[in-house]
């Protein structure tokens, strides 16, 4: 019996961190009592809390033994795996009990908010203020990670363990100690949530808005009252700084580190980052390009925060569903190329990533290059300072093929379904990019196939894919041991 797959180690650990995790239900509780919202208001987040925590609790203390063993990398995916669904499960319940949505349609909204892709099957239906910024906050959550959010009560009983789930969920370290890591994570995130929220109330958003608006952007997950609400508070003014906050969120939070390191030469580390350059560069191109091709119809601002919004996943823009699937071809086709690219690695963006592409075009030349070398020559492949083994190359085409993989079988079901080729293609790579901006297709009445496919689509955009992948190839093996 293999070793991969230890249920103690997984539902343990699992508990653990939904037992942790289950304290953001404190949040709207307070906010529900703050805004005298109603005892049935209170007293559903009040019972949404204890069913979480207790679930938790029960799940960690079935394991009546201790594991001999500590988490292995196979277990951390599946308990990042598990985590995310039931997870999500508990996020959807207060949707479900406070808003006229089935159970399965506040699933979908729960699992589009956590994904931060912003995506919503209906507008303007919430009433109350606290479930308003309840969804902001679970978006901002998401953006950094469920995981991240119980570490550091999930340390306390199991810190050897600890740094692969953390790892599995797709964190890289910013210092030797995991637990310094996710410290600073979250001190850089809270900080740049509130310079977010600081700008937005000085250049006229009230503070409600400002949160709700800078936690939504910073996770990159779009307008947190829906894309109808944005007419209400967009000015140039405004959608200058959203852009800049997007583009916090889309930068690699180990870059914001460095820079916050290294005080005196912050700007110096941003600029020296190819990575970050990289995106900066495609923005440029992208934006120069919807210029000549849309100018005279379109304001220069209306049109990069459309660009830095597709390449970010941060979902805000001014333009209807109407107006962007009557863009032409070859516009879409800029849209469809920057939702596929992403923001930086390790930031709160969705797509292949900035990192990966320019590997996947360096990749080329590399081999273009080895061709007409004789077959003893040796050149160091390097990129951003580091070398690139091929097995780090090999790997880069395989998530790329993948990624295409899940979204033709999006288009596949959606064309199935009876919605035209454009439409589909537009709402499946918004959904797994995480960019959340819709073509008008989705919406309460779609059939349930195709608002399953976009679940699976947010989710394994997610979480990069690769473990899903791994925890299904773990699952069919049929290696475990109990």
């Amino acid at each position: 019996m293999s070793y991969n797959w230890n249920y103690r180690n997984v539902l343990k650990t699992t508990g653990e961190i939904l037992q942790y995790s289950s304290f953001i239900h404190l949040l709207p509780i307070i906010l529900s009592l703050f805004f005298k919202e109603g005892l049935f208001v209170t007293n559903t987040y009040i019972l949404i809390f204890l069913l979480q925590f207790t679930f938790g609790l029960l799940l960690a203390r079935l394991v009546k033994s201790k594991p001999l063993f500590g988490i292995t990398t196979s277990q951390s995916l599946i308990v990042v795996i598990l985590v995310w669904l039931l997870f999500t499960f508990f996020c959807a319940l207060p949707i479900y009990f406070l808003s006229p949505m089935g159970l399965f349609d506040s699933f979908f909204e729960a699992m589009s908010l956590l994904t931060t892709t912003g995506l919503s099957l209906y507008e303007n239906i919430f009433v109350f203020k606290s479930l308003l910024v309840w969804n902001s906050f679970v978006s901002w959550i998401g953006g950094l990670g469920i995981i991240i959010l119980a570490f550091l009560g999930f340390t306390k009983g199991l810190a050897a363990g600890s740094t692969k789930v953390v790892m599995a969920e797709g964190h890289e370290r910013l210092r030797p100690s995991i637990k310094k890591t996710v410290f600073n994570l979250w001190v850089i995130y809270l900080l740049l949530t509130v310079v977010g929220v600081a700008l937005l109330k000085i250049f006229g958003m009230t503070l409600f808005d400002a949160f709700n608006y800078s936690m939504s952007a910073i996770s990159t997950t779009g307008p947190p009252y829906g894309s109808e609400s944005l007419a209400l508070v967009i000015t140039p003014v405004i959608s200058l700084i959203l852009i800049f906050i997007m583009l916090l969120g889309a930068t690699s939070f180990i870059l914001h580190f460095k820079a916050l390191q290294y005080r005196k030469k912050n700007l110096l580390v941003y600029l020296k980052d190819k990575q970050f350059l990289g995106m900066l560069t495609i923005i440029f191109i992208a934006f120069i390009l919807c210029v000549i091709k849309l100018g005279g119809k379109h304001s220069l601002i209306d049109l990069l925060l459309n660009v830095v919004s597709f390449i970010t996943g941060g979902g805000i823009t001014t333009f209807s569903s109407n107006i962007l699937v009557s863009l032409s071809p070859f516009i879409l086709l800029i849209y469809f190329g920057l939702m596929f690219i992403g923001g930086s690695s390790n930031s709160t963006t969705g797509g292949i990533k900035v990192e990966r592409f320019v590997l996947f075009l360096k990749s080329i030349f590399w081999k273009i290059k080895e061709t007409t070398l004789p077959d003893i020559a040796y050149f160091p492949k390097k990129y951003n300072g580091e070398i690139i083994e091929n097995s780090k190359i090999r790997a880069v085409y395989f998530l790329i093929l993948i990624y295409f993989f899940f979204i033709l079988l999006g288009i596949f079901v959606f064309v199935f379904n009876g919605y035209g080729l454009t439409e589909s293609t537009f709402e499946v790579m918004s959904a797994q990019s995480t960019v959340g901006i819709s073509s008008g297709i989705t919406s309460f009445d779609m059939p349930f196939a195709t608002k399953l496919m976009l679940v699976i689509n947010m989710w394994v955009g997610r979480l990069e894919i690769i473990p899903v992948l791994a925890v299904i190839g773990i699952i069919f093996s049929r290696k475990y041991n109990v």
